[in-house]
């Protein structure tokens, strides 16, 4: 039998991006384990206990922390004796050759790009690990652009391949508890119900470009009589004090709800009540958000991320990152024009879904084939 462990370590340390991702990852992985393949979860102790119910994947526990300076040394004396015949590595991270074959995940190249963007500490790993990337066996990214990034940067385009990350489009995706209404916050929705609001969902962190997103606001609110609201959906990251600091002087601060630890139903009902979802981010390896909110029915105007550029993803719910007096503009007449929101939601998840339902749903399990 084939034994193949997947590090889902740092989901413990980082509620971001990489949360979302393992969770269609956990679904997609269902189909992976048969009577010839067993798959291993690796956590961190105090996350096991939570694998989808029936699931047919087993969990065990890791102690060695992510960033660490001791990490190959101290993960290896962890994993040597599970006896992997394969391990995923689905976070940039390559601590040391667990297994005879490494498939190795890289989301983006912001460590290359736009170094500014990162934590400085966390910075040496990054660059590091994205150096060591051309040892593993094959080498996934979530969208052909980071495919073709990552092949300029020096990695053997042979090794890599786009494997999209499974998608809110499909089954399953979504997380077991984002259907149960009892996890609702009730309190949060009932205050956001007494006017429309505008969401943004993402971790603080500037590649995020939250700022800007309240730049447009402020710009919008200023030309409107309706007193509407901006949403930010995320966990608080680092580098946000200028934001923090102009919102505590914004005449409209009152107006802006800072949600930091929404579960799964609740994020759920935000995407599904908001009257735009806005996201002004830039740069993403994919932007797995703005797909959430498609797939919820919002009517979504983004900067061209990954996902939406090789989706098919209507041309007039594109912004500029940079121009937020035209994103403005933009929402304005949006927000005035219920049938042109709806036109547009219709339209771009129409041609999104219809994308992601026509990728093959084995093409994570073909590559550990």
């Amino acid at each position: 039998m084939t034994r193949l462990g997947i590090d889902l370590r740092i989901i413990h340390y980082a509620k971001t991006g990489f949360y979302r991702y393992a969770q269609g990852l956990l679904t997609a992985l269902e189909g992976a384990a048969t009577r010839d393949r067993e798959v291993l979860l690796l956590r961190h102790p105090e996350d096991c206990g939570h694998a989808l119910p029936g699931s047919h994947l087993r969990e065990v526990a890791v102690k060695t922390p992510v960033f660490d300076a001791a990490e190959g040394p101290r993960l290896r004396a962890e994993l040597d004796p599970l006896q992997l015949d394969m391990i995923h590595f689905p976070f940039s991270l390559f601590p040391y050759r667990a297994a005879p074959r490494v498939i190795l995940t890289v989301h983006d190249l912001t460590c290359l790009r736009f170094p500014h963007f990162i934590e400085p500490q966390y910075l040496p790993f990054y660059r590091e690990a994205l150096r060591q990337a051309g040892q593993a066996d094959r080498i996934m990214t979530p969208s052909n652009r980071v495919a073709v990034e990552l092949a300029e940067a020096g990695v053997p385009r042979e090794k890599i391949r786009a494997c999209y990350p499974t998608t809110p489009f499909e089954d399953g995706y979504a997380g077991r508890d984002a259907q149960d209404p009892k996890l609702v916050d009730r309190t949060l929705l009932d205050r956001l119900d007494r006017h429309p609001y505008i969401l943004c969902v993402g971790s603080l962190e500037p590649r995020k470009n939250h700022g800007a997103a309240l730049e447009a606001f402020t710009h919008f609110r200023q030309s409107s009589r309706e007193r509407s609201r901006l949403v930010f959906a995320g966990w608080h990251g680092w580098s946000m004090e200028s934001f923090f600091e102009t919102l505590r002087h914004s005449p409209i601060g009152d107006d802006v709800y800072l949600v930091r630890n929404a579960n799964d139903a609740t994020l759920r009902a935000l995407f599904r009540h908001c009257q735009l979802f806005l996201n002004l981010s830039l740069y993403e390896g994919f932007g797995l958000p703005v797909l959430e909110a498609l797939a919820q029915g919002a009517c979504v105007l983004s900067t061209p991320t990954p996902s939406l550029l090789e989706s098919g993803f209507p041309a007039e719910g594109l912004l500029d990152s940079n121009d937020t007096t035209a994103a403005a503009r933009r929402i304005s007449e949006l927000m005035a024009d219920p049938g042109a929101r709806r036109n547009l939601a219709v339209r771009s998840r129409d041609a999104v879904g219809a994308f992601y339902r026509a990728c093959n749903p084995n093409r994570l399990i073909d590559l550990y084939s």
